[in-house]
Protein backbone atom coordinates (compact mmCIF):
# COMPACT_ATOMS: atom_id res chain seq x y z
CA UNK A 1 0.00 0.00 0.00
CA UNK A 2 1.21 3.51 -0.81
CA UNK A 3 2.84 5.18 2.21
CA UNK A 4 1.85 8.81 1.96
CA UNK A 5 4.19 9.78 4.79
CA UNK A 6 6.99 9.55 2.23
CA UNK A 7 5.41 12.41 0.30
CA UNK A 8 5.41 14.84 3.23
CA UNK A 9 8.64 16.78 3.79
CA UNK A 10 10.61 15.52 6.78
CA UNK A 11 11.52 17.82 9.64
CA UNK A 12 13.68 17.49 12.76
CA UNK A 13 11.35 19.48 15.01
CA UNK A 14 8.04 17.71 14.37
CA UNK A 15 6.80 14.16 13.85
CA UNK A 16 5.66 14.06 10.24
CA UNK A 17 4.77 10.37 10.46
CA UNK A 18 2.08 11.21 13.00
CA UNK A 19 0.69 14.00 10.84
CA UNK A 20 0.43 11.61 7.90
CA UNK A 21 -2.01 9.44 9.89
CA UNK A 22 -4.63 12.12 10.68
CA UNK A 23 -6.93 10.89 7.88
CA UNK A 24 -6.54 7.17 8.54
CA UNK A 25 -9.94 6.91 10.23
CA UNK A 26 -12.57 9.26 8.80
CA UNK A 27 -16.36 8.90 8.65
CA UNK A 28 -17.13 12.36 7.26
CA UNK A 29 -15.49 15.32 5.60
CA UNK A 30 -14.94 17.17 8.91
CA UNK A 31 -11.25 16.36 9.32
CA UNK A 32 -10.37 17.30 5.76
CA UNK A 33 -12.04 20.69 5.88
CA UNK A 34 -10.85 21.23 9.46
CA UNK A 35 -7.21 20.86 8.42
CA UNK A 36 -7.65 22.88 5.20
CA UNK A 37 -9.20 25.69 7.25
CA UNK A 38 -6.44 25.53 9.84
CA UNK A 39 -3.80 25.72 7.11
CA UNK A 40 -5.38 28.80 5.55
CA UNK A 41 -5.82 30.68 8.83
CA UNK A 42 -2.30 29.89 10.01
CA UNK A 43 -0.40 30.20 6.74
CA UNK A 44 -2.33 32.75 4.71
CA UNK A 45 -3.68 34.90 7.56
CA UNK A 46 -0.60 34.42 9.76
CA UNK A 47 -2.60 33.51 12.87
CA UNK A 48 -1.18 31.57 15.80
CA UNK A 49 -4.51 31.31 17.59
CA UNK A 50 -7.91 30.87 15.97
CA UNK A 51 -11.45 30.82 17.31
CA UNK A 52 -14.11 28.19 16.86
CA UNK A 53 -16.21 30.60 14.82
CA UNK A 54 -13.32 31.41 12.47
CA UNK A 55 -12.58 27.74 11.90
CA UNK A 56 -16.16 26.77 11.13
CA UNK A 57 -16.62 29.78 8.81
CA UNK A 58 -13.61 28.57 6.83
CA UNK A 59 -14.91 25.00 6.77
CA UNK A 60 -18.30 26.06 5.44
CA UNK A 61 -16.66 28.40 2.91
CA UNK A 62 -14.41 25.67 1.52
CA UNK A 63 -17.14 23.04 1.35
CA UNK A 64 -19.72 25.44 -0.10
CA UNK A 65 -18.74 25.03 -3.76
CA UNK A 66 -18.87 21.21 -4.04
CA UNK A 67 -22.02 21.04 -1.94
CA UNK A 68 -24.12 23.91 -3.31
CA UNK A 69 -23.02 23.88 -6.95
CA UNK A 70 -22.61 20.11 -7.47
CA UNK A 71 -24.65 18.59 -4.61
CA UNK A 72 -21.92 16.12 -3.71
CA UNK A 73 -22.73 13.74 -0.89
CA UNK A 74 -20.40 14.18 2.08
CA UNK A 75 -21.38 10.91 3.74
CA UNK A 76 -24.11 9.46 5.93
CA UNK A 77 -25.35 11.84 8.65
CA UNK A 78 -22.78 14.45 7.57
CA UNK A 79 -23.48 17.62 9.56
CA UNK A 80 -21.27 19.91 7.48
CA UNK A 81 -23.52 19.36 4.47
CA UNK A 82 -26.56 19.95 6.70
CA UNK A 83 -25.17 23.26 7.96
CA UNK A 84 -24.39 24.42 4.41
CA UNK A 85 -27.87 23.47 3.24
CA UNK A 86 -29.44 25.41 6.13
CA UNK A 87 -27.41 28.55 5.45
CA UNK A 88 -28.06 28.29 1.72
CA UNK A 89 -31.80 28.00 2.35
CA UNK A 90 -31.70 31.07 4.61
CA UNK A 91 -29.77 33.08 2.01
CA UNK A 92 -32.90 34.09 0.12
CA UNK A 93 -31.21 37.18 -1.33
CA UNK A 94 -28.35 35.14 -2.85
CA UNK A 95 -25.73 37.21 -1.02
CA UNK A 96 -23.26 34.34 -0.82
CA UNK A 97 -20.90 33.85 -3.76
CA UNK A 98 -18.72 30.82 -4.54
CA UNK A 99 -15.46 32.48 -3.44
CA UNK A 100 -14.28 30.87 -0.14
CA UNK A 101 -12.80 34.15 1.13
CA UNK A 102 -15.99 36.09 0.44
CA UNK A 103 -18.13 33.34 1.96
CA UNK A 104 -16.04 33.21 5.15
CA UNK A 105 -16.11 36.99 5.59
CA UNK A 106 -19.85 37.06 4.95
CA UNK A 107 -20.53 34.35 7.53
CA UNK A 108 -18.40 35.99 10.22
CA UNK A 109 -20.46 39.17 9.92
CA UNK A 110 -23.82 37.55 9.25
CA UNK A 111 -26.73 36.91 11.59
CA UNK A 112 -27.32 33.67 9.70
CA UNK A 113 -24.18 32.16 11.21
CA UNK A 114 -25.46 31.45 14.69
CA UNK A 115 -23.89 29.33 17.41
CA UNK A 116 -26.79 26.88 17.14
CA UNK A 117 -25.95 26.33 13.48
CA UNK A 118 -22.19 25.90 13.64
CA UNK A 119 -21.63 24.37 17.12
CA UNK A 120 -22.46 20.78 16.00
CA UNK A 121 -19.47 20.89 13.63
CA UNK A 122 -16.96 21.30 16.48
CA UNK A 123 -18.39 18.73 18.86
CA UNK A 124 -15.85 16.03 17.95
CA UNK A 125 -13.43 17.02 15.20
CA UNK A 126 -11.08 19.33 17.22
CA UNK A 127 -10.27 16.52 19.68
CA UNK A 128 -10.45 13.56 17.29
CA UNK A 129 -8.02 15.27 14.93
CA UNK A 130 -5.39 15.11 17.69
CA UNK A 131 -5.91 11.39 18.31
CA UNK A 132 -2.76 10.31 16.40
CA UNK A 133 -0.66 12.36 18.83
CA UNK A 134 -2.51 11.83 22.12
CA UNK A 135 -3.88 8.31 21.54
CA UNK A 136 -7.03 8.47 23.64
CA UNK A 137 -10.74 8.64 22.86
CA UNK A 138 -11.49 10.72 25.96
CA UNK A 139 -12.25 14.21 24.66
CA UNK A 140 -11.73 15.83 28.07
CA UNK A 141 -8.34 14.15 28.41
CA UNK A 142 -7.33 15.24 24.93
CA UNK A 143 -8.11 18.87 25.75
CA UNK A 144 -6.07 18.68 28.95
CA UNK A 145 -3.06 17.07 27.29
CA UNK A 146 -3.17 19.44 24.34
CA UNK A 147 -2.72 22.52 26.53
CA UNK A 148 0.87 21.49 27.25
CA UNK A 149 1.41 20.38 23.62
CA UNK A 150 1.82 16.83 24.89
CA UNK A 151 3.72 14.60 22.47
CA UNK A 152 4.25 17.69 20.30
CA UNK A 153 0.60 17.71 19.19
CA UNK A 154 -0.46 20.14 16.50
CA UNK A 155 -2.47 22.59 18.60
CA UNK A 156 -3.83 23.29 22.07
CA UNK A 157 -7.54 23.47 22.87
CA UNK A 158 -8.76 25.90 25.50
CA UNK A 159 -11.88 27.87 26.28
CA UNK A 160 -12.48 31.49 27.27
CA UNK A 161 -15.61 33.62 27.60
CA UNK A 162 -15.99 33.83 23.80
CA UNK A 163 -15.87 30.05 23.25
CA UNK A 164 -13.35 27.45 22.15
CA UNK A 165 -9.95 28.52 20.83
CA UNK A 166 -7.08 26.68 19.18
CA UNK A 167 -3.45 27.67 19.60
CA UNK A 168 -0.92 26.32 17.13
CA UNK A 169 2.18 24.59 18.44
CA UNK A 170 5.06 26.99 17.53
CA UNK A 171 7.14 24.08 16.23
CA UNK A 172 4.36 23.10 13.86
CA UNK A 173 3.60 26.64 12.73
CA UNK A 174 6.91 26.94 10.90
CA UNK A 175 6.40 23.57 9.25
CA UNK A 176 2.85 24.33 8.14
CA UNK A 177 3.84 27.69 6.70
CA UNK A 178 6.87 26.34 4.85
CA UNK A 179 5.00 23.41 3.31
CA UNK A 180 1.53 24.91 2.96
CA UNK A 181 1.01 23.92 -0.67
CA UNK A 182 2.17 20.34 -0.21
CA UNK A 183 -0.01 19.85 2.87
CA UNK A 184 -3.02 21.37 1.10
CA UNK A 185 -2.61 19.02 -1.86
CA UNK A 186 -2.07 16.11 0.54
CA UNK A 187 -5.41 16.90 2.20
CA UNK A 188 -7.30 17.36 -1.05
CA UNK A 189 -5.96 14.02 -2.31
CA UNK A 190 -7.44 12.29 0.73
CA UNK A 191 -10.68 14.27 0.41
CA UNK A 192 -10.98 13.29 -3.25
CA UNK A 193 -10.64 9.60 -2.43
CA UNK A 194 -13.23 9.93 0.33
CA UNK A 195 -15.78 11.69 -1.91
CA UNK A 196 -15.23 9.30 -4.82
CA UNK A 197 -16.28 6.41 -2.59
CA UNK A 198 -19.45 8.22 -1.54
CA UNK A 199 -20.34 9.56 -4.97
CA UNK A 200 -19.61 6.55 -7.23
CA UNK A 201 -21.87 7.75 -10.06
CA UNK A 202 -20.59 11.33 -10.17
CA UNK A 203 -17.89 12.08 -12.77
CA UNK A 204 -14.93 14.42 -12.52
CA UNK A 205 -15.09 15.05 -8.76
CA UNK A 206 -11.53 16.41 -8.77
CA UNK A 207 -12.68 19.50 -10.69
CA UNK A 208 -15.63 20.07 -8.33
CA UNK A 209 -13.70 20.66 -5.11
CA UNK A 210 -12.30 24.17 -5.59
CA UNK A 211 -14.16 27.12 -7.08
CA UNK A 212 -12.68 28.76 -10.17
CA UNK A 213 -13.22 32.30 -11.42
CA UNK A 214 -14.25 31.19 -14.88
CA UNK A 215 -14.78 28.07 -16.91
CA UNK A 216 -12.13 26.89 -19.38
CA UNK A 217 -12.26 28.38 -22.87
CA UNK A 218 -14.29 26.64 -25.57
CA UNK A 219 -12.41 28.28 -28.45
CA UNK A 220 -11.15 24.94 -29.85
CA UNK A 221 -14.58 23.36 -29.58
CA UNK A 222 -16.16 26.31 -31.38
CA UNK A 223 -13.56 25.98 -34.13
CA UNK A 224 -14.42 22.31 -34.52
CA UNK A 225 -18.15 22.94 -34.81
CA UNK A 226 -17.54 25.76 -37.27
CA UNK A 227 -15.68 23.26 -39.44
CA UNK A 228 -18.56 20.75 -39.13
CA UNK A 229 -21.05 23.41 -40.22
CA UNK A 230 -18.98 24.19 -43.31
CA UNK A 231 -18.42 20.52 -44.10
CA UNK A 232 -22.08 19.51 -43.77
CA UNK A 233 -23.67 22.79 -44.92
CA UNK A 234 -25.10 23.48 -41.50
CA UNK A 235 -26.08 21.61 -38.35
CA UNK A 236 -29.64 21.06 -37.18
CA UNK A 237 -30.53 22.78 -33.91
CA UNK A 238 -31.27 20.43 -31.05
CA UNK A 239 -34.16 22.60 -29.84
CA UNK A 240 -35.80 24.29 -32.86
CA UNK A 241 -34.88 22.01 -35.77
CA UNK A 242 -33.64 25.04 -37.70
CA UNK A 243 -30.35 24.70 -39.55
CA UNK A 244 -27.40 26.55 -38.02
CA UNK A 245 -24.81 27.79 -40.50
CA UNK A 246 -22.46 30.08 -38.54
CA UNK A 247 -20.94 29.59 -35.12
CA UNK A 248 -20.77 33.34 -34.57
CA UNK A 249 -24.56 33.26 -34.26
CA UNK A 250 -24.52 30.29 -31.89
CA UNK A 251 -23.42 29.26 -28.44
CA UNK A 252 -22.21 25.86 -27.30
CA UNK A 253 -24.57 24.07 -24.95
CA UNK A 254 -23.70 21.24 -22.56
CA UNK A 255 -26.07 18.40 -23.45
CA UNK A 256 -25.48 16.85 -20.02
CA UNK A 257 -25.40 19.90 -17.68
CA UNK A 258 -22.01 21.34 -16.78
CA UNK A 259 -23.07 21.19 -13.13
CA UNK A 260 -22.89 17.40 -13.43
CA UNK A 261 -19.88 16.79 -15.70
CA UNK A 262 -17.85 19.94 -14.92
CA UNK A 263 -15.92 19.81 -18.18
CA UNK A 264 -16.03 21.07 -21.78
CA UNK A 265 -15.29 17.84 -23.59
CA UNK A 266 -16.38 17.85 -27.19
CA UNK A 267 -18.77 14.90 -26.99
CA UNK A 268 -21.03 16.87 -24.63
CA UNK A 269 -21.15 20.18 -26.53
CA UNK A 270 -23.66 21.03 -29.25
CA UNK A 271 -24.29 24.36 -31.01
CA UNK A 272 -27.59 26.12 -30.26
CA UNK A 273 -29.10 29.50 -30.93
CA UNK A 274 -27.95 32.10 -28.44
CA UNK A 275 -31.46 32.79 -27.14
CA UNK A 276 -31.97 29.11 -26.36
CA UNK A 277 -28.63 28.94 -24.58
CA UNK A 278 -29.78 31.74 -22.29
CA UNK A 279 -32.95 29.80 -21.53
CA UNK A 280 -30.97 26.68 -20.75
CA UNK A 281 -28.85 28.56 -18.20
CA UNK A 282 -31.99 28.99 -16.11
CA UNK A 283 -32.43 25.27 -15.70
CA UNK A 284 -30.35 22.10 -15.56
CA UNK A 285 -33.19 19.93 -16.87
CA UNK A 286 -33.26 18.42 -20.32
CA UNK A 287 -36.93 17.60 -20.71
CA UNK A 288 -38.07 20.08 -23.38
CA UNK A 289 -36.32 18.79 -26.45
CA UNK A 290 -37.85 19.08 -29.86
CA UNK A 291 -39.41 15.72 -30.62
CA UNK A 292 -40.38 13.78 -33.66
CA UNK A 293 -42.84 10.86 -33.63
CA UNK A 294 -42.92 10.98 -29.85
CA UNK A 295 -39.22 10.25 -29.36
CA UNK A 296 -36.21 12.37 -28.54
CA UNK A 297 -33.80 13.22 -31.30
CA UNK A 298 -30.26 14.62 -31.18
CA UNK A 299 -29.29 15.32 -34.79
CA UNK A 300 -26.23 17.34 -33.87
CA UNK A 301 -24.78 14.38 -31.98
CA UNK A 302 -25.51 12.20 -35.00
CA UNK A 303 -23.62 14.62 -37.24
CA UNK A 304 -20.69 14.51 -34.85
CA UNK A 305 -20.48 10.70 -34.88
CA UNK A 306 -20.81 10.57 -38.68
CA UNK A 307 -18.06 13.14 -39.07
CA UNK A 308 -15.62 11.18 -36.91
CA UNK A 309 -16.35 7.89 -38.68
CA UNK A 310 -15.75 9.48 -42.06
CA UNK A 311 -12.52 11.19 -40.98
CA UNK A 312 -10.97 8.81 -38.45
CA UNK A 313 -8.35 7.64 -40.93
CA UNK A 314 -7.15 11.15 -41.82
Amino acid sequence: MLNLAHFLPVDTKVDVQTLSRVFSNTTGTYKFYWFLSLLDLVCLHNLSQVTEREMVAQMVAKAWYPRVYFRLSFGFQEKLATVIDKIHALDTDNCISKSPEIIANFLLSSELFTTEIYRPLTRYVPTRFLDPWLKTSDDTKIRELSRSFDNQCLYAIFRDRTGWNYEINPNWKDYLTKHYRILTDFTYWHLLRFLQQRNPNVPNIADKLVATDQRPSTAKQRKFWSFVMQKQHGVESLYTRSVLHEMKLCELDHFIPWSFVAHNQLWNLVPVEKKHQQQQKQSTTRGNFATQNGSHSTPSCTHLCQFWRQNQST
